[in-house]
């Protein structure tokens, strides 16, 4: 079976980030990261939905830290 919804996120023309939902009740992230000396690391993980609300809340946690500056500048 294929997943209904698959999504692929290339950054940098190195990092690979692809999103599916592979399951019914789970959403599976597979990160790829081609290196200079052509190994390529890879890394699965499945998220629930309480679990994607976390991940998503840490990401905007860090993004509102570098829109609005840090406070500890020195």
């Amino acid at each position: 079976m294929y997943p209904d919804l698959a999504t692929k996120l290339i950054f940098n023309q190195t990092t690979i980030v692809e999103v599916s939902s592979d399951y019914v009740d789970t959403v599976m992230i597979s990160v790829s990261i081609h290196s200079d000396d052509t190994d390529l690391k890879h890394r699965t993980f499945q998220l629930e939905p309480d679990e994607i609300d976390l991940f998503v809340a840490t990401l905007n946690l860090y993004k509102n830290r570098i829109i609005g500056g840090r406070k500890n500048d020195n």
